[in-house]
């Protein structure tokens, strides 16, 4: 009958069946009736109980109430129907653990606490991580000359190494440090407001209502007397605004004149005939100044990188242009070693406004390479419409003859694309692939499935030779190998019935090894014995009397007296009922080191 364990509410917690040792409900090993080899669970269950279970990991399948002893963390925790809860104090650990509302967390790694209000991890402090080092506001107290205790708030900032620096100090009152108490990067006095540590390199970023002094972006300090005149000559170190559309003059007669005119930046040359040039500093000219851009006026030409122009537009150097090029004329000449065109096509035998011609028109069309001789052509020829080539053609090994996309011929190979052909003669032919089947030497390989033989008549070997390497049958038609078949007769269970009446479980077992040794057996296979025993038995309704048959003889007594004494006593056969009490059992034995040991007593159905 199976235990029923429940918990301290009363609730079921499992069935505990006879003869099992259940280790899914708890993380201790719940022991069933009669379980053998219960031993050793038990004492490990109490081990665990005396331990709380100390591991760097939480117990399997635990219950609510139930400690462990984290060894990762040091830390006593019980589980709350969730989560395993530390049990007293914060979590100090690098990562954030699982926590319920009110726990708190020292992260000991950066050195800050942090809390958890059942939904949110919120930092309590400090703000900076201890890698970063000390960072904000400061609350310091030092003595003054007066020996009096002057508060000051100071600025923090961390050098992300675990130092920190002072940056700047806050003070209500102007006073002079004592000796030992000066702040370093401050000389004399602390003046009431903001104190910079740093004054030559600390700046403020941002907007100020009033100051004494500008101070340029190389620290100096410039007066309102440093800024330029528009009435005299100044230098000017920054840059200029002009808002208006007549813009800036340049020149003694007004030569150049840079302005707005409608919504077109001009630069105007106001002089008859005067040239204009963009100048530039190059390193690849030595470094020297050169003419980049020269506009010769009184002949309209355009030079770039070329000081005296031959043609209206006259470049030295290379040209590249990003968009459409258009050159309308009689003739174009390139005069150069290699022609590159990025363009994927070339059209040829287009006409001066884009109208298309004929095929008819086109014959002939395509690539001529003059040669003394006869010329080398690629050419299209309307007759046979068909691209032809005076020459034979020739690819590079790897390459292909393909017909609509599809391979039909390398150096070798037949493309796949070729499924129909008139060939009377294949050579000999050292492999052959027909769908998945491949032919190879005396090898056939289906890479994706198996291998059907759809034959009429028998499969005959005309040798002795054997069928071998088949794997291990899973259905009723697979062929079974030698092994599977010795190993499953070994393994198979045995089964019989036998009187034990005054046997105990080591005289059944050699019994059993009489009749089946263990060693042609497999390992753990087992033996059910059905046993019957005589435990009693009891006879009625045999009436002695009537069976009984007796004969006296007459003796003397004490020499004088004739006695008559039993001489002779008969019996013939008597009828009763005979009752007998049998006891009937079923064993269970397994063949174990070698050995058949008694395994169980099973549930008989008689």
């Amino acid at each position: 009958m199976a235990y029923k364990l429940n918990k301290t509410d009363g609730t079921l917690l499992v069935d505990l069946i006879d003869g099992t040792l259940d280790t899914s409900s708890t993380s201790l090993s719940l022991i069933g009736r009669n379980y053998t080899g219960f031993g050793e669970a038990f004492n490990e269950n109490l081990i665990k109980l005396l331990e709380n279970f100390a591991n760097t990991t939480s117990p399997s399948n635990p219950i609510e109430g139930q400690l462990w002893w984290d060894k990762s963390d040091a830390r006593l925790k019980v589980y709350e129907g969730n989560i395993f809860k530390a049990v007293g104090g914060p979590f100090v650990q690098k990562d954030e653990p699982n926590m319920v509302a009110g726990d708190l967390w020292i992260d000991n790694v950066k050195n800050q606490l942090y809390f958890y209000d059942g939904v949110t991890t919120t930092l309590a402090g400090p703000i900076y991580t201890e890698e970063q080092g000390v960072s904000g506001f400061k609350v310091e107290s030092i003595r003054d000359t007066t020996d009096r205790l002057r508060t000051l708030v100071s600025i923090y900032v961390g050098n992300g190494q675990g130092g920190s620096t002072r940056v700047a100090t806050i003070s209500n009152v102007t006073f002079t440090p004592a000796i030992g108490y000066k702040i370093d990067g401050i000389t004399g006095d602390i003046k009431k407001g903001i104190n910079i540590i740093d004054k030559d390199n600390f700046i403020y970023e941002g907007v100020v209502d009033t100051a004494k002094n500008l101070i340029k972006n190389d620290g100096t300090k410039v007066t309102a007397d440093s800024f330029i005149s528009t009435t005299g000559d100044s230098v000017l170190g920054g840059a200029l605004l002009v808002q208006n559309s007549a813009g800036i003059t340049i020149g003694p007669n007004n030569n150049q004149v840079l302005s707005v005119v409608g919504d077109t930046f001009s630069i105007a040359n106001t002089q008859l005939d005067e040239d204009v040039v963009f100048k530039v500093t190059s390193t690849d000219a030595g470094s020297q100044t050169i003419d980049a851009i020269y506009i010769d006026s009184d002949v309209k030409r355009i030079g770039i990188w070329n000081s005296t122009p031959q043609y209206t537009f006259d470049i030295t150097g290379d040209l590249r242009v990003t968009g459409n090029m258009l050159i309308e004329g009689t003739s174009t000449s390139v005069d150069v070693n290699n022609l590159r065109i990025q363009d994927k096509q070339i059209e040829l035998a287009i006409t001066d406004d884009s109208t298309l011609i004929t095929a008819a028109e086109a014959d002939d069309a395509g690539v001529v390479v003059r040669v003394t001789g006869t010329d080398k052509k690629w050419t299209y020829r309307y007759g046979p419409n068909a691209w032809t080539s005076t020459e034979n053609i020739d690819i590079d090994a790897g390459n292909t003859y393909k017909i609509n996309n599809t391979n039909v011929l390398s150096s070798t190979t037949l493309g796949v694309g070729v499924v129909n052909s008139s060939l009377t003669n294949v050579g000999v032919l050292t492999e052959l692939q027909v769908d998945d089947i491949n032919l190879n030497g005396n090898t056939i390989t289906n890479a994706v499935g198996g291998l059907t033989l759809d034959i009429a008549g028998d499969v005959t070997f005309n040798n002795t030779n054997r069928i071998t390497g088949l794997g291990v049958p899973v259905d009723d038609t697979d062929a079974a190998t030698k092994i599977y078949v010795d190993e499953s007769i070994a393994a198979a269970a045995i089964s019989f019935s036998m009187d034990i009446t005054g046997l105990n479980d080591t005289q059944i077992a050699s019994v059993i090894e009489d009749l089946t040794p263990a060693a042609g057996v497999t390992e753990g296979t087992t033996a059910r014995i059905h046993c019957t025993s005589l435990t009693g038995a009891s006879v009625t309704g045999i009436d002695i009397t009537a069976v009984t048959t007796k004969s006296f003889i007459a003796v003397d007594s004490n020499g004088v007296q004739n006695e008559s004494v039993l001489q002779d006593i008969g019996f013939t056969d008597a009828t009763g009922t005979v009752s007998v009490v049998i006891s009937r059992s079923l064993k269970q034995f397994i063949k174990s080191g070698g050995s058949w040991v008694f395994d169980q007593d099973l549930v008989s159905s008689v």
